[in-house]
């Protein structure tokens, strides 16, 4: 716990079996619950060490709310697919609700997404850049707000990527704050509708309570990549 300074508020190693607790290495102990009957062979080999494997149908991981004070930050995950289907890598929703919900993730076939919606077309945003995510081959990727007016930056392989938002709509530095959710996911977007089912591998997922320079994203890309 304490390699981990208090800007992180949860670092999932994903090395745990997933019939029990997934657990946060962080003294946040913000721990979660794996749905869809995940089972102990979906415990594989990762990046750095065991990942999980989530079958695109409906496993997932659930979480308690933990980050709607957060205004900007990280999500930095090491992800492996083939799909050409959409799927979160995290997300935040309402359990009860179709919306409001944060995507972090894939869009249909190979793009970088960053999605975003409580209602209406004034708080719809959808940012997409086709990536090269779907080649079957381990890659880092990064999502991070500035806070509200001072923009959002998203990485790849520890490279800068600039996603092209739908409509013109740039969130513009919003984040986890403003919204109203009440549960967070990895693997899926934890809603009634229970969509966005990644299809793959996913490895040392972090979230952080301040966006990493591009120095820090591009050091830790290279240092875990090929140490």
């Amino acid at each position: 716990e304490k390699v981990w300074n208090s800007h992180f508020k949860a670092v999932w190693h994903l090395n745990n079996n997933p019939t029990g607790s997934i657990f946060d290495s962080t003294a946040k102990d913000n721990d979660g619950t794996s749905k869809g009957g995940m089972t102990s062979s979906d415990l594989v080999n990762g990046k750095i060490g065991p990942c999980l494997d989530f079958d695109g149908i409906d496993d997932s991981i659930t979480f308690s709310e933990f980050t709607d004070s957060l205004d900007t930050g990280t999500c930095i995950a090491w992800v492996q697919t083939t799909s050409t289907n959409l799927g979160a890598v995290w997300a935040e929703a309402n359990m009860n609700k179709d919306k409001p919900y944060i995507v972090c993730g894939k869009y249909n076939d190979d793009t970088l997404t960053f999605a975003r919606d409580i209602y209406g077309v004034d708080s719809n945003y959808q940012g997409r850049k086709p990536i090269g995510m779907n080649d079957g081959q381990w890659h880092q990727v990064a999502w991070l707000s500035k806070g509200s007016g001072n923009g959002n930056t998203f990485y790849f392989d520890g490279q800068p990527v600039s996603l092209v938002w739908q409509d013109g709509q740039n969130p513009n530095g919003i984040w986890f704050d403003d919204q109203s959710t009440d549960t967070h996911s990895i693997g899926s977007l934890d809603r009634p509708t229970n969509d966005w089912q990644w299809t793959g591998l996913l490895d040392e997922i972090r979230i952080a309570d301040t966006p990493f320079s591009a120095a820090w994203i591009s050091t830790e890309y290279m240092n875990q990549n090929n140490p």
